[in-house]
């Protein structure tokens, strides 16, 4: 039951944290609960302590408290609406020019969330006080400390408001959206570099006795709770392979998981409850989809629609970063069990891949310009020269250059451009 419950809860998680509704929801319930918490409790005691030493401070007078509430509820509404409406303007703006791609981050933005949650919670705590007045002597009230943080919480969101729209006009720069991408992004490959996660002394072994286990429903793969299958197959004694890697869309029948020998069913589904999958093609920690966004954002920047080479180019910066650090890391991940007896092997996508893939899309939209081709190479030859976990990811490199180099003695007709071009490419790299 226990497993249940903390599997139930670990896929919740990742299924909440990308919801613009959560942190709201969650900040509504929290200033419903205070409502009720300082009618029950505290008004009566504060009302006199108040009254005694700040009597300024205390609207007493019932029709006075309705009055005022009912203004600021009418009034929080007004930004409540408005603000929603710019998130959503802000959304439809960054799908049409940018990508769709952006849409589950900024929607994910805690800072819109917490904004969005304060004004929620303000409106349900003042219903509830304005409710609440009942006049103890026919016109003044003992709900004067409610009332009193009504107001506060009124002029908060006042000045939260003025911070709503720095952020909405922040947020929809383009630099700032690709800055934002690339820290998750880079954080992501920083998060496994630094775990040390990579080892090369196990080795799975290949054969016909692994067997392997399918789903009934299509979906996209998001992560494992590896802390919980760890302990999992050191009680079976088993070794596991995962096959999709992390973003991977998953058709109904086919493997998902191996196992090196045989198991029963109810310890196939507990180790199947371990694994997260959504409808949505996002995920928590997935660097590759960070990459994804920064190349597309990059390549509709050239579309003739918008014509922009200098986000191209702002674009290329970020994943050379990325890349680079990429090839820090190797392409093998295997997890050991606490006795580093059993391990779980985790399919990544391989550094070739993401590489070819992602200036494939480049070399497509924007052979033809000469500012951005120029860019590709110099960022090629930045990571020829960078630190890289395996020697062949080098030649991985020199193979991009290589169609690079055709693409541009294809696509430019300018004689001077390509000559200029030609002398920017490694000698080493063959005509």
């Amino acid at each position: 039951m226990f497993r249940k419950i903390r599997n139930f809860v670990f896929n919740v998680y990742f299924r909440l944290i990308s919801s613009i509704a959560f942190l709201p929801s969650v900040i509504s319930i929290a200033f419903f609960i205070l409502a009720l918490v300082s009618l029950i409790y505290f008004d009566s005691e504060a009302n006199k302590h108040l009254n005694e030493k700040y009597p300024m401070l205390v609207i007493d007078n019932a029709d006075t408290a309705r009055t005022v509430l009912s203004a600021f509820i009418g009034g929080i509404i007004s930004l409540t609406s408005f603000s929603f409406s710019m998130v959503m303007l802000l959304l439809s703006q960054a799908s049409a020019n940018f990508s769709p791609r952006l849409l589950p981050d900024l929607i994910s933005d805690t800072r819109n969330q917490v904004v969005l949650g304060v004004f929620l919670g303000t409106i349900i705590f003042m219903v509830i006080v304005l409710i609440s007045i009942i006049p103890a002597d026919g016109e003044t009230t003992t709900s004067g400390f409610s009332v009193l943080m009504s107001i506060i919480f009124g002029m908060v969101c006042l000045g939260l408001f003025v911070y709503f729209i720095h952020i909405m006009s922040t947020a929809i720069q383009i630099d700032n959206i690709l800055r934002d991408v690339y820290h998750e992004a880079r954080d992501r490959i920083k998060e496994q570099l630094d775990a040390d996660i990579h080892t090369e002394s196990i080795q799975l072994k290949d054969g016909k006795e692994w067997r392997g286990m399918s789903r009934d429903e299509a979906g996209y793969f998001q992560g494992i709770n590896l802390q919980g299958v760890m302990k999992k197959i050191e009680e079976e004694e088993v070794n596991l392979k995962l096959l999709p890697f992390q973003g991977q869309y998953i058709y109904p029948g086919v493997d998902i998981i191996m196992f090196d020998k045989e198991l029963d069913d109810e310890t196939k589904d507990e180790i199947f409850d371990y694994i997260v999958f959504s409808n949505n093609h996002q995920a928590a920690d997935n660097y590759v989809l960070g990459i994804k966004q920064i190349t597309e954002v990059g390549v509709k920047a050239m579309s003739p629609g918008i014509n922009d080479p200098g986000t191209a180019i702002v674009s290329l910066d970020y994943i050379t970063e990325l890349l680079a650090l990429r090839m820090r890391k190797s392409d093998h991940e295997v997890h050991k069990s606490e006795s580093g007896n059993y391990a779980v092997e985790v399919n990544t996508l391989d550094f070739e891949t993401i590489m070819y893939e992602s200036f494939a899309e480049y070399r497509s939209y924007c052979k033809h310009d000469f500012t951005v081709m120029r860019k590709i190479i110099e960022t090629l030859k930045y990571l020829l020269s960078s630190e890289m976990k395996h020697e062949h990811y080098k030649e991985i490199v020199m193979n991009q250059l290589r169609l690079v180099k055709k693409d541009v003695k294809k696509a430019i007709d300018n004689e001077d451009d390509l000559e200029r071009l030609m002398t920017y490419f490694p000698e080493s790299i063959e005509s």
